[in-house]
């Protein structure tokens, strides 16, 4: 700007008629906004992300004028709405939240309390009028999954099984990042298949001089409050504490100690970060989880498959080729359970044959993929015998109550997968557990 030159004497107040002059200026716009979109590209997810929080916006704004924060799963709902494709190797919330980290870090979003939104409209406005943002959001909703490898997305491979972590890298920078200063407690929900007992052992390979990483067991309320004192006092100054503590289900007792002992520790030098790792799930008090996707004040630690990025990092580590990850997840549904062991094959795919024919048949698997619930076993019955448009729908109509949430339990156990079809996302089987469910002759 003109008047920002070097005999000029400091410090110089820019007021809001320089920011209006310099937004006129039409290469400095066209700078910013180059910028703007060089950092949108370095992941299509943000742009989509983006582009649908500004539509909402500049819709918003036309009928009350008021800005727009969303919450985490209203712009994940958003996001999904738009581009189901693009959000199919993890379509988890904490893994979306991952992704809305990344932004804020970008300095695309803000983040005030558990809403986000775009960190300059005037910036976003740049991207075009809203005609043209619709536009482009229409485009990137008709072309296939994202082209960049989503890095997030992949798992490292446990030192001892070699099998994949049950946990995605995204997800285990969330975990074991810089303690934030509120209270830290996450939930861990998932099955056998999905790693849930595989959990604690993976992460104990991660620790390291700034990272301590304990891990405690219990059976009665009584034993989980003591361990939690227990690690409250040997938090080690100076580093990351995470408390990664496993038993049965307790309900919300089990997060409101956790919770209490959290936030008596919270702002202190060493805080501890607590992940309960229950052994089984009461799915009916899972219901419960609230419209931030948190369940009694946890976060939710979401296990999940493996995608096809996933499953060719997986191959390409055994040395195996990597256009078998289509014949593999069909074998193994992308579940880390039923991929163990195949590294140790001489060929990836006989042996692949092998564990599905014999995990097909086992009644055990049932239990491994979570389906030992009676009512999420007969929701997933009813839905691999009739396949259908609109399984809340259809479920509802077959006498199964509070089918969403028994949609969205399948769906977080892995059992049932959102995939794009003309469009518009569709709710499937997961292959594998499509095998295990056939109608035996």
């Amino acid at each position: 700007h003109a008047r920002l030159k070097p005999s000029s004497l400091l410090p110089i107040v820019v007021g809001e008629q320089d920011v209006q002059n310099a937004l006129e200026d039409q290469l400095f716009k066209e700078n910013i906004r180059a910028k703007f979109r060089m950092t949108l590209s370095l992941d299509e997810r943000y742009r989509l992300i983006t582009l649908a929080m500004l539509q909402r916006f500049l819709d918003r704004r036309e009928q009350t004028g008021a800005p727009v924060s969303l919450t985490d799963v209203e712009v994940q709902a958003l996001a999904r709405e738009w581009w189901p494709q693009g959000f199919e190797e993890d379509n988890s919330l904490d893994a979306f939240q991952g992704l809305l980290q990344e932004m804020v870090g970008l300095g695309v979003l803000v983040a005030s309390g558990d809403r986000y939104a775009i960190r300059s409209s005037r910036i976003a406005a740049m991207l075009g009028s809203k005609d043209q943002v619709e536009q482009e959001l229409v485009e990137l909703s008709e072309s296939p999954g994202p082209e960049k490898l989503d890095t997030g997305s992949l798992r490292r491979l446990d030192k001892n099984t070699q099998a994949p972590s049950p946990m995605t890298s995204r997800q285990e920078g969330r975990l074991l990042g810089p303690t934030p200063a509120s209270p830290s407690v996450h939930l861990a929900l998932g099955s056998m298949a999905l790693g849930l007992d595989r959990i604690a052992p993976s992460l104990l390979e991660l620790e390291d001089d700034e990272l301590a990483i304990r891990v405690a067991t219990y059976k009665t309320a009584r034993a989980f409050s003591e361990q939690l004192s227990t690690a409250a006092e040997r938090v080690r100054a100076g580093r990351r504490n995470l408390l990664v503590i496993t038993g049965p289900w307790l309900g919300r007792e089990m997060v409101d100690l956790a919770l209490d002992a959290a936030s008596r520790r919270s702002g202190r030098t060493g805080a501890v970060r607590v992940l309960i790792v229950p052994d089984w799930i009461d799915w009916v008090s899972v219901d419960e989880i609230d419209e931030h996707g948190r369940l009694w004040g946890a976060d939710l630690l979401s296990l999940s498959t493996l995608g096809r990025s996933g499953l060719k990092q997986w191959l390409r580590a055994r040395g195996a080729l990597e256009a078998l990850e289509d014949r593999l997840r069909t074998l193994t549904g992308g579940y880390p359970l039923f991929l163990s062991g195949l590294g140790r094959s001489s060929d990836i795919l006989d042996g692949a044959i092998e564990a599905h024919t014999r995990h097909v048949a086992a009644p055990e698997t049932l239990t491994a993929l979570g389906l030992d619930d009676a009512r999420l076993a007969e929701a997933a019955r009813i839905l691999a015998q009739y396949d259908p448009e609109d399984p809340i729908a259809d479920l509802e109509s077959m006498g199964v109550e509070r089918a969403e949430k028994v949609v969205g339990h399948l769906e977080r156990l892995g059992i049932l997968e959102r995939t794009p079809n003309s469009n518009r996302t569709r709710l499937t089987l997961n292959p594998f557990v499509a095998a295990v469910l056939a109608p035996r002759g």
